[in-house]
């Protein structure tokens, strides 16, 4: 797990850490005896949520690698508002110019 990750997940930055979650012996989690202690809060519990829901939406076993990991901006995220198709990259002027069009536009 990357450490970016492990910031983005970890509910301690929430206000709430939780203590005896792994056996040592074993190296699994434990299940549910965890103590649950209080600290600092630095991030608020409803900014949390929706990064993990973020998270969630983006796992590579809910959205395609492709989309993921494309190198134009708004794979994925933009649709047309008249078919509600995805928006693609079109060159125009023999490459000089790129363009998002929809993907139901035909030449």
């Amino acid at each position: 797990m990357s450490c970016v990750h492990r910031l983005l997940t970890r509910e301690t930055y929430t206000g709430v850490h939780h203590y005896n979650c792994t056996d040592s012996r074993l190296n699994r989690q434990r299940p549910k005896e965890w103590v649950a202690i209080s600290v600092p809060p630095i991030i608020e519990a409803d900014i949390f949520a929706r990064v993990k829901a973020l998270l969630h939406q983006r796992r590579p076993t809910e959205t395609p690698t492709r989309i993921t990991n494309s190198e134009v901006l708004l794979t994925g995220i933009v649709h047309c508002e008249n078919c509600g198709r995805p928006l693609m990259i079109r060159a125009g002027k023999s490459g000089r110019y790129r363009y998002y069009a929809s993907s139901g536009f035909q030449d």
